[in-house]
């Protein structure tokens, strides 16, 4: 029997943030789910109520118009029922991406946007870095387009005291309200090359997670509604791919080289020093001299 906050959390994915005159809709979602005890590429197993800073790299698939919201997002909950989330939507009449951050109370009941934080344009295609973080007493998300350096952050409100719960955390989906094939078709593949867990790279034991399987359990869901099977999604070795396919078995491309270069950018951010300070003081100078440290470090 699930337990009676995972059956509250079920009907949590009503969007928050609706354009005007917009009717809502159970939405799907495909996501990558990062289990307690996944591999860490240092070695270590890990530990859910340690991690003090989650980032993902990806990029976003080429979608430009859509009939229905759809979201990237990046979720943690912390031991209390907070759920924290920051997402880059598209939205119907929208060409581009933006940023929509959103908090679930620990009563499992209404998402709540935050507000305070400059907004950003983001394009289609364009590789993102997206953080969760716990900065100056507080969890804080950051979004960074590493294709044009622009940047949204801001605190959730959730104090930091309060620790990740110790589970399997459904971190990045991809998340619509539209089941439209037309919207899809186009998109190409959305890479999720990485995710690093307090700055060390995931690099084992996460899984894809759609719809309640009767085996696997995340501690919350994104979505709800059965996925289209027009939607393909693979992963392996902490990175995984989203792709449209007419039928299933379609293999994913996995071979793009900006996965590497887009892997180095984002290390150098994800430490909790860095990111303090991006938060605090938004200084970019000397940023690119880190970059190239790390690069000559890898190779």
């Amino acid at each position: 029997m699930l337990p009676l906050k995972a059956l509250l959390i079920i009907a949590l994915m009503a969007p928050v943030l609706q354009p005007s005159g917009w009717t809502a809709q159970q939405s799907w979602a495909i996501g990558v789910v990062v289990p307690q005890g996944a591999e860490l590429k240092n070695g270590a197993r890990l530990v859910w109520s340690e991690v003090r800073n989650i980032t993902a790299v990806l990029t976003l698939p080429n979608i430009s118009s859509t009939d229905g919201v759809i979201y990237v997002v990046l979720s943690a909950m912390t031991g209390n029922g907070d759920i924290m989330q920051v997402a880059a939507g598209l939205y119907p009449n929208s060409t581009y991406w933006s940023v929509y951050p959103m908090v679930a109370g620990s009563s499992g009941r209404v998402y709540m946007p935050v507000s305070g934080y400059s907004n950003q344009i983001i394009s289609p295609c364009d590789t993102l870095s997206m953080s969760i973080a716990a900065v100056n007493g507080t969890w804080w998300f950051t979004v960074i387009d590493l294709n044009t350096s622009s940047s949204s952050s801001c605190s959730f409100g959730v104090p930091s005291g309060y620790t990740l719960v110790n589970g399997s955390q459904y971190v990045l989906a991809l998340e619509s309200y539209t089941s439209n094939s037309s919207v899809f078709s186009g998109m190409g593949i959305m890479r999720m090359s990485a995710i690093f867990l307090n700055g060390v790279p995931l690099v084992g034991g996460e899984y894809i997670y759609s719809t309640w399987n009767g085996v696997e359990y995340p501690l919350f869901i994104v979505g709800g509604a059965s996925p289209p099977q027009f939607i393909y999604c693979y992963t392996s070795g902490g990175s995984a791919y989203w792709e449209y396919v007419k039928g299933w078995g379609t293999a994913v491309d996995k071979s793009s080289p900006e996965i590497i270069y887009a892997v180095l950018i984002a290390a150098a951010l994800l430490n909790a020093t860095a990111l303090s300070a991006l938060l605090a003081v938004r200084a970019r100078k000397g940023r690119q001299q880190s970059l190239d440290g790390l690069h000559k470090s890898k190779n």
